[in-house]
């Protein structure tokens, strides 16, 4: 398993591979081991991370999605209204976080260089667009 995971995290030590994942692992929601180890293999193998730092990222944005969306969940299924807005916002903030962390990743994918596409585009009758 050890080496499935340097692969998956794109490390080349198996110490930090398993300290990745299982640590990605334990922060799932839920006692269901076997699910949370295929849901964090999925993200990792989705993400195809580059780096040691890209799969923890992964792994972060897989934890707090799923926890978000666990308290999505017991948010609706809540009878009195201060839990339920307790979960609520709870979701919100895990959700926004994950967010930022998807970002903190694409930009230290992208070296944090911003990409600007810049094209002209013509309208001529009959409502046709034509770039130039």
């Amino acid at each position: 398993m050890s080496d499935v995971l340097k692969i998956l995290t794109a490390t080349t030590d198996s110490r930090i591979a398993d300290e990745i994942f299982i640590k990605g692992l334990n922060a799932l929601p839920g006692n269901n081991i076997a699910r949370n180890a295929n849901i964090a293999v999925q993200a990792l193998a989705d993400a195809a991370p580059q780096d040691a730092t890209e799969a923890r990222l992964c792994m972060q944005e897989t934890a707090l999605y799923t926890q978000g969306m666990a308290y999505l969940f017991r948010a609706e299924k809540c009878e009195m209204l201060l839990q339920a807005d307790f979960y609520m916002k709870a979701a919100i903030k895990l959700l926004r976080l994950h967010n930022e962390t998807i970002e903190a990743r694409s930009k230290y994918r992208r070296g944090g260089e911003q990409r600007v596409v810049v094209q002209h585009v013509q309208i001529s009758n009959g409502g046709q667009a034509q770039k130039t």
